[in-house]
């Protein structure tokens, strides 16, 4: 796959933005919001201005909800959690109920990142023709 540096970007501001450096990457708050000692947000607060990363992390969620939830799980493994090795992110899906080999990583990268590009294009060219 030809990589392509815009995208590269989005996603890294992406991982910055959504990730926060903690291991609640796959979308689970820091807090249980079901405790009643719970107060305040449970996770990232957008702000009032929409970001690309906003952009993004609405596509990998789309992708979640429609039948691609392990091709996000890996996306989003693939940049918030840069700093682990493959065995490390490997351990870690596996133990979040994502198994999955180190070929299959790739296999459902490649098509996550092709979805997310699909989609980012189409928004741009929606907001220039708007």
């Amino acid at each position: 796959m030809e990589r392509i540096d815009w995208l590269e970007s989005e996603f890294n501001q992406w991982a910055k933005d959504y990730g926060h450096g903690s291991p609640e990457w796959l979308g689970y708050p820091k807090t249980n919001i079901l405790d009643p000692r719970h107060s305040g947000s449970a996770g990232f607060v957008r702000s009032s201005s929409r970001t690309t990363s906003d952009d993004v992390e609405d596509i990998v969620r789309d992708m979640r909800a429609n039948g691609f939830w392990k091709h996000a799980c890996i996306l989003t493994c693939d940049y918030f959690a840069k700093h682990l090795t493959l065995e490390m992110r490997l351990d870690k899906l596996r133990g979040l109920g994502v198994p999955c080999t180190r070929r299959g990583y790739y296999d459902y990268l490649a098509p996550a990142k092709m979805y997310v590009l699909g989609a980012r294009m189409t928004q741009k060219a929606r907001r220039q023709a708007a």
